[in-house]
């Protein structure tokens, strides 16, 4: 929810389509059409942007991308 609209998208993505489903359901109402509308017009996106995302909210939350067996990217 703290995440700018289109970092969320990019994560969103990024994720298994089921996983990215659950994870946009959670969000609050308000913000999903905005977030789905970024969705649909990402471009290609390059794995060191992942990456660079990846490590940002690794460092927020001080964990891995890896947790529960999601992986992004």
């Amino acid at each position: 929810e703290k995440e700018h609209p289109q970092i969320a998208a990019v994560l969103i993505a990024n994720l298994a389509p089921e996983i990215g489903g659950q994870v946009l359901e959670k969000l609050p109402e308000a913000t999903q059409p905005d977030i789905l509308h970024r969705i649909a017009r990402l471009g290609p996106i390059t794995p060191e942007a992942v990456e660079t995302l990846r490590a940002m909210l690794a460092n927020r939350t001080g964990s891995t991308a890896r947790s529960g067996g999601v992986t992004l990217g």
